[in-house]
């Protein structure tokens, strides 16, 4: 979880998540580290996918996006 937010971006909780708006940047690869309490969660085209329960806890990860894949 990043500790201060950018300008123009929102921290806002719904239900028991902590969610972060207003990103304006674009990476070709984003570096994570899955959490250990709490999970993690990435939306795409409306699923709901647990970073916890794909990849296991404390997992060293990366996420790019391809084109033409789905």
């Amino acid at each position: 979880m990043q500790t201060s937010l950018e300008e123009g971006q929102k921290l806002t909780r719904d239900g028991e998540f902590l969610v972060i708006t207003g990103f304006r940047e674009s990476y070709k690869e984003l570096n994570y580290i899955v959490g250990t309490v709490s999970d993690h969660l990435l939306y795409i085209n409306n699923e709901e996918i647990s970073l916890r329960d794909r990849c296991g806890r404390n997992a060293h990860i990366s996420i790019r996006v391809k084109k033409g894949i789905l």
